[in-house]
């Protein structure tokens, strides 16, 4: 094998390069498909890398293929028969009236693991479908399992047959869950045998019961890939409320933001394009009027179908993190998932009512009930009232009786809005300085609704945490509260008269002042004798450090106002020295942070005079 290499190795490389595979991706091909590389180009590497590209994928996702499933490079007779096999299959059980080429194009280019397929002679890929389908599953179940993980087909019939009877023996499932939990994980199946699988549904059992166990299965089916599970060790976890989070570790502080920028990404998508609907059909005007309650809608739709289902939203589904409550750790239900959605939703757009000041003041009141009751006086020297009419005086009527019902709540609403206004950025830091501190809860509804995060994907060693940043944020809340107690308390006049005398002594030397606000820790300016007006310090550098900064300026890597920003190819923005570094980590396959589209770093732009 090394002699041939060494005879056509570089034969090969060259056709690769030619066919659009870099430097990197040829060196991690050589290094796990070393068989691709043993012949001349046209007995081997150019037929079956052509086959692949007859099916539509570029040069580098046919050379993922075989980096990622290696034996594809030792088969001799071609993969012909076998992408025949699986293009009837798939288009067979297609729901989405593709045909089966361009379907199983979409399958290699998803999950190049699913390469491994083409090693498969066609009659052992029907014998493999045929017992899947002996379970229960109908053509399209079994597609969308194989769209899941395409390795399902790799498995014995006689060993999934044994995996359904252990189940039906331990926890008295019957075939039908057995197929749920395929469409559910198919890795769960995949990755073990019955044997394993028997001592882990015995190890769940002896904790849960069999009925919990059954129910728990049938939630989080990736149990039963856990390899460790059935330790008889004392020490071992438990899967009461402490061993589930050593089973899967809590999320961490990066994984929560990471999946609410992703979330918060996608609903802007969706509010763009409920905005542009408003827009259309009602106007421009309308649109900018009710562009709250559009965002509101466009909202509560992407997460009654998302959290609401009982799903994973595409944050949590791209970052690993799985929503669970309670001592148990079990998903939550159904009412607390309702709950949350409101909080989500509402919660904001409520609050941001509530802190607005008042639309209308007292002379506009008034000059609105002198003008209605000139309309009812000329309605009365008039002829009777057109049905028109008569519809709209019904309905003024019935908006006054709703708001003289709601008159005693409505009382308490000033001062509830005063209070958001004067109190609730101080609420939302200590909320922040808790979740960097203790890494739990990002957002107030998730705290509010008793919703926390496992992490589902592979621990990485030494794990990021903000700690030291909660430690920093909760010595500022501290400083601030020492200068609210000072204010209260009659000592910060003093101060402030040394800094008009010094507003005074840097306009004496030439230094204008830029007739800046001066602002108090709650944001808003300070109302003690001129003192508003006598500081110099910047608008930009006040807002900052009360951390007024809009999420669209921040870049997602440092979380911190983008300086330099710099476009990659796909469209998102960061800091110039937080995307050079991203990429100079990665050298060997730039991508984007938030969306995984690969660049170069010559295609990074840096933009000037804009605001994002």
């Amino acid at each position: 094998m090394q002699q041939g290499v060494l005879n056509h190795g570089v034969e090969v490389a060259e056709y690769l390069r030619e066919i659009g595979c870099n430097q990197a991706l040829l060196a991690r091909l050589l290094r796990r498909c070393i068989p691709l590389f043993c012949q001349e180009v046209d007995k081997r590497a150019g037929p079956l890398v052509g086959q692949l590209l007859g099916l539509g994928l570029t040069g580098a996702e046919a050379a993922r293929c075989f980096e990622r499933c290696p034996m594809t490079g030792a088969v001799s007779h071609g993969f012909g028969p076998t992408i025949l096999a699986l293009e009837d299959l798939l288009e067979a059980g297609s729901v989405t009236g593709l045909d089966g080429r361009r379907l199983l194009a979409d399958l290699l280019i998803g999950q190049p693991t699913a390469a491994a397929l083409l090693t498969l002679r066609p009659d052992e890929l029907r014998q493999r479908a045929d017992g899947l389908l002996d379970l229960g599953l109908s053509m399209a179940e079994l597609v969308a399992a194989v769209h899941k993980d395409a390795l399902l087909l790799t498995v014995d019939p006689e060993e999934l047959h044994e995996q359904a009877a252990v189940l039906h023996e331990e926890l008295g499932a019957d075939r039908d869950v057995f197929a749920s939990m395929l469409l559910l994980e198919p890795s769960a199946v995949v990755e073990g045998c019955a044997h394993d699988l028997q001592k882990r549904v015995t190890r769940l059992v002896e904790e849960l019961g069999q009925q919990g166990a059954l129910e728990t299965v049938m939630d989080m089916p990736t149990l039963l890939t856990v390899a460790w599970i059935g330790s008889r060790d004392p020490t071992a976890m438990s899967l009461s409320a402490e061993g589930q989070e050593d089973l899967f570790p809590a999320a961490s502080g990066p994984e929560l933001i990471r999946a609410h920028q992703k979330d918060e990404l996608y609903q802007q998508q969706l509010t763009d394009a409920c905005h542009d609907a408003v827009r259309r059909v009602l106007g421009p005007r309308a649109a900018l009027r009710w562009a709250a309650e559009t965002r509101l809608l466009s909202e509560l739709l992407y997460l009654s179908l998302t959290t609401g289902a009982g799903r994973q939203t595409l944050g949590e589904e791209y970052c690993d993190i799985l929503q669970v409550a309670g001592a148990a750790g079990a998903p939550p239900g159904t009412a607390r998932r309702g709950l949350l959605v409101l909080l989500q939703a509402l919660g904001p757009y409520l609050a941001d009512r509530l802190a607005a000041p008042a639309e209308e003041d007292d002379g506009l009141a008034a000059w609105r009930q002198a003008q209605a009751a000139a309309a009812a006086g000329r309605q009365q020297d008039s002829a009777p009232p057109s049905p028109l009419q008569r519809l709209a005086a019904g309905v003024q009527r019935l908006r006054e009786a709703v708001a003289a019902a709601a008159a005693p709540a409505a009382a308490h609403l000033p001062a509830a809005g005063a209070f958001l206004r004067d109190y609730g950025p101080t609420l939302l830091r200590i909320h922040l300085v808790l979740f960097y501190l203790y890494g739990c809860y990002y957002q107030p509804a998730k705290r509010a609704a008793g919703v926390r995060y496992l992490f589902l994907g592979r621990a990485l060693e030494g794990r990021p945490s903000y700690r030291a940043l909660g430690v920093l944020l909760l010595g500022q809340l501290g400083i601030s509260g020492l200068l609210w107690l000072l204010r209260r308390h009659g000592s910060l006049p003093a101060l402030l008269a040394g800094a008009r005398g010094g507003a005074a002594a840097a306009e004496a030397y030439g230094w204008p002042g830029r007739g800046a606000a001066l602002l108090g820790e709650d944001g808003k300016p300070l109302r003690e004798g001129s003192a508003a007006e006598a500081s110099s310090v910047p608008a930009a550098a006040t807002a900052a450090a009360v951390g007024d900064v809009p999420g669209t300026r921040r870049c997602p890597l440092c979380l911190s106002v983008r300086a330099c920003p710099t476009a990659t190819p796909c469209g998102h923005v960061f800091c110039w020295q937080c995307i050079c570094d991203w990429a100079s980590q990665r050298a060997d396959k730039p991508e984007c942070p938030l969306c995984r589209a690969e660049f170069a770093p010559c295609q990074l732009t840096v933009v000037r005079h804009a605001d994002f």
